[in-house]
């Protein structure tokens, strides 16, 4: 490995779900939105099930500008639609492909807390965030870079107009730091 690249990187999902669940409840209070906090304190701040993880994202969706996986992003759809390369049937695979992963990935990824787990690592380490990531929340992801002993350099690129996928949400401004700077700087350290 060359270098590690995270992207809307999960750090301690636990402390990430109940970041996302003050969030969504938050939210739901000012709102004044008696629905979403009945459907929310049903939850309670970890989830134990994906499909809980769901339910909150979805609220935190409705209250925000903000789109989570497993909910269709129109923009991307609309633009897929029109290149001869996919069809329907090409996003019913890729929805029903991220829910089984998702589905399958829950409980591993509950366990997830890489201030323990992983607390150095020896390539060059570069985050790329998005400013309102709140599916595995930038907040917790931003300390664990912080705690992170990387002894061959890290850096931490914020995309402001993001939430949990800035390659997708801010594609330029992502090419420009993935070819920019990871790409010049680990074929400098070759």
């Amino acid at each position: 490995f060359h270098a590690y690249v995270g992207i809307g990187q999960v750090a301690d999902v636990k402390e990430s779900q109940r970041i996302l669940y003050r969030f969504a409840m938050d939210a739901a209070e000012r709102a004044g939105n008696r629905r979403a906090i009945a459907d929310l304190e049903t939850l309670g701040p970890v989830f134990m099930q994906s499909a809980d993880h769901m339910r909150v994202c979805r609220w935190v969706s409705r209250f925000t500008a903000q789109q989570y996986p497993g909910i269709p992003r129109w923009d991307l759809i609309r633009d897929a639609a029109g290149s001869p390369y996919y069809d329907f049937a090409d996003f019913w695979r890729l929805y029903r492909g991220m829910k089984f992963s998702f589905d399958c990935l829950w409980q591993p990824l509950n366990d997830v807390n890489l201030f323990e787990q992983a607390p150095r690592i020896e390539v060059p380490v570069y985050f790329f965030l998005g400013r309102h990531d709140y599916v595995v929340t930038s907040e917790v992801a931003e300390r664990y870079f912080q705690a992170l002993d990387a002894p061959r350099g890290k850096q931490l690129v914020w995309f402001e107009k993001s939430g949990h996928m800035p390659h997708l949400e801010e594609p330029e401004k992502y090419r420009a730091a993935l070819i920019g700077k990871v790409l010049v700087e680990t074929r400098r350290q070759q």
